[in-house]
């Protein structure tokens, strides 16, 4: 697992739509790096936050993976967005000579997360995945629904926005998505139908 970053002015478009889309810019800038996680074909970048004090009383959840027991931050499970690959890039990690004592320790930091991902990806994929399918299908308890953001309804709007974009790869992106939501449709259907609910 690599950290990126995600491009602001469709997180921007994003959260018209989306009020749990977190800012990364304006008076709320901050850092918005995280990992990519493949879901079912399609791509979600899971934000990450630095270490907070609130972290030591915090315990993990089904939308929110302490790394390193918080000494590393977390990943915002709840925050993932849809994302096409024209809309992340890889996050340089390497030390530069002319960074200043604050970036060289936030460097640290991301490299840190970095591994502590990297070790832990199953777990983490098992967690997006997990989280993914209880909120589209409507199977979360009501306080993670409310924090979460909406991955059905963001990848609706997704698709609108690679094709305002013009992406290259548009009409995979496209197919991809569209084949994701049939799928969910159907799981839905059968869900509400015969009460098959994901463990």
């Amino acid at each position: 697992m690599n950290l990126y970053d995600v491009d602001a002015q469709y997180c921007r478009y994003l959260r018209q739509y989306d009020k749990n889309v977190p800012y990364n810019e304006g008076s709320k800038k901050r850092p918005f790096i995280g990992v990519v996680i493949t879901i079912h074909a399609v791509d979600f970048f899971a934000p990450l936050t630095s270490p907070k004090q609130k972290h030591d009383h915090m315990h993990n959840q089904m939308d929110f993976i302490k790394l390193d027991h918080g000494r590393l931050g977390a990943i915002n499970l709840n925050n993932m967005i849809p994302v096409a690959k024209e809309l992340f890039q890889i996050v340089n990690l390497e030390g530069d000579k002319q960074d200043s004592g604050v970036i060289y320790d936030y460097k640290q930091l991301l490299r840190r997360q970095s591994t502590w991902c990297n070790l832990h990806q199953v777990m983490i994929l098992n967690a997006a995945t997990n989280l993914y399918m209880r909120i589209t299908m409507n199977q979360a308890p009501a306080a993670v629904r409310t924090r979460c953001c909406d991955f059905y309804h963001d990848m609706l709007i997704m698709k609108e926005y690679c094709k305002r974009m013009h992406f290259t790869n548009e009409n995979s992106i496209v197919r991809d998505i569209e084949a994701q939501l049939e799928w969910l449709s159907l799981l839905s259907y059968r869900a509400d139908q015969y009460r098959i609910y994901m463990r």
